[in-house]
């Protein structure tokens, strides 16, 4: 969770950017020799403003900190590592490099217990580019205030006729799940189920850990759905899917940026304007919407822009993309982003590059560019300048199909990472199926519980 540039975390749930843990980090150093905790340390506390470093760090500071030698040899942690899932944690941070210019992306959804400060932000995310902090959190809440950090107005989430997730009080006490997480090289993807957060809340605080679940109202379905993709200009896809019942419905999706930066909306496109860097939000799907501007009054991190998308629909089905810039971006020439419509009304969308490159992504059933189609609820694909499919990232996919014939199926809708040759099929177990040759071959693969519980064979043909 250390941001880019250093001396600052992200400020999800009930913390701010405080800087924290001097005393686990002197622990790390006493199991790790030193040098990548040391990395840590300086990242951390050496680039930390004295203002923001917590009081309960200061001890081991005095006691334990490394010498200037030291973090003179340390190498920054983690270096070969862009993508991250803490699973207790409920988070999945992804980054384009380790630099002070990177760009970093994180998703959470965690499920609650008795111990845990928890805010009504299940599927939250957050995006920072080029030394600007462009979709925030807004910070510490711990109040029961339905208006301020804790609640779900405070998130970059989903009303449904202006109500939010539920808010048992001080602390949520709701759960949201990470249901995928499908890292590669050039995208990682993220499913997160947020339904629960949305149809109840526990009656428990710290005081009991019974669990007893307050059931307030139904939905048919909540997921989100985030793609991080590397580049020369990192983006994000985000679709929401969320659903309440079978009648026409008010729905507003929410994105909270830093105060100071500036907003203006233009079309399908809102800019976000800070002082290194702007991010272009697409808004993709639904097709009629409405943009408004309007300010948020935190807990304690005082006021900052809100942008809320509202779409009056039965299942909006959004699809936004998130393409941030740096201020100078030199000779970089940037890309052009197309919006599509597939033949089955799933929206899509491509993204066309200055060296001839095409990214493609659709929620849902469509064509992609070679001809070829699929059927998942989300695909994404990377296209070089000659045409050839080299990169797939897809949740739930059931099929697809290339201009020639089949290249895969599932029995059961499956969530897949391709690349060149290589299938690796999730959640949390890799699977990869390698086809050689040019001859057509045809792989079955049988996975005993719980590694693939969805269903088998998985069919991979060329």
């Amino acid at each position: 969770e250390i941001l880019p540039g250093g001396g600052r975390v992200n400020n999800l749930m009930d913390s701010d950017h405080l800087v924290k843990n001097a005393d686990f980090l002197s622990y790390l150093r006493s199991r790790d020799a030193g040098e990548r905790a040391d990395g840590i340390w300086r990242e951390l506390f050496g680039k930390a403003d004295p203002a923001s470093i917590n009081n309960e760090s200061l001890p081991a500071l005095v006691l334990w900190a490394p010498t200037a030698a030291e973090l003179d040899q340390a190498r920054y942690p983690a270096v070969d590592t862009l993508s991250a899932l803490a699973p207790g944690r409920g988070l999945a941070v992804s980054r384009s490099s380790w630099s002070d210019e990177a760009v970093m992306f994180s998703i959470h959804a965690q499920a609650y217990t008795e111990f845990k400060h928890d805010q009504a932000d299940k599927g939250q995310f957050t995006l920072y580019a080029y030394g600007a902090d462009l979709v925030v959190d807004s910070g510490y809440g711990n109040d029961a205030s339905r208006e301020r950090s804790s609640s779900g107005f405070a998130h970059n989430l989903v009303l449904v006729d202006g109500e939010p997730q539920l808010q048992g009080g001080a602390h949520a006490r709701t759960d949201g799940w990470i249901r995928t997480y499908l890292p590669a090289a050039a995208a990682d993807l993220v499913r997160v189920d947020q339904r629960d957060a949305y149809e109840f809340f526990y009656a428990s605080n710290f005081q009991s850990a019974t669990y007893r679940k307050v059931r307030v109202r139904d939905f048919v379905r909540a997921e989100r759905t985030s793609l991080f993709v590397r580049g020369d200009f990192p983006y994000v896809v985000m679709f929401d899917d969320i659903q309440r019942d079978e009648t026409m419905r008010t729905y507003s999706w929410l994105l909270h940026t830093a105060t100071g930066n500036r907003v203006a909306s233009e079309g399908r496109v809102v800019r976000i304007d800070a002082e290194k860097a702007h991010l272009e939000l697409h808004v993709l799907h639904p097709e009629i919407f409405s943009v408004k501007t309007e300010e948020f009054q935190t807990t304690r991190s005082g006021v900052h822009p809100r942008i809320r998308v509202d779409a009056t629909s039965m299942r909006p089905r959004f699809l936004t993309l998130l393409l941030p810039f740096p201020a100078q971006a030199g000779s970089r020439t940037r890309p052009r982003v197309e919006r599509l419509q597939s033949k089955s009304g799933a929206p899509a969308a491509r993204i066309l590059w200055a060296d001839g490159r095409i990214d493609w992504f659709s929620a849902g059933p469509a064509a992609a560019p070679d001809g070829s189609t699929v059927d998942a609820d989300f695909c994404w694909m990377r296209f070089t300048a000659d045409g050839r499919r080299e990169q797939v990232s897809a949740s739930r996919l059931r099929m697809l199909s290339g201009p020639t014939g089949l290249v895969l199926e599932a029995a059961e809708p499956v969530d897949l990472a391709w690349a060149g040759e290589e299938i690796e099929v999730g959640p949390g177990h890799a699977v990869r199926l390698r086809v050689a040759g040019e001859a057509a071959q045809m792989h079955i693969v049988e996975l005993p519980p719980p590694i693939l519980p969805l269903g088998l064979p998985i069919r991979a043909m060329r």
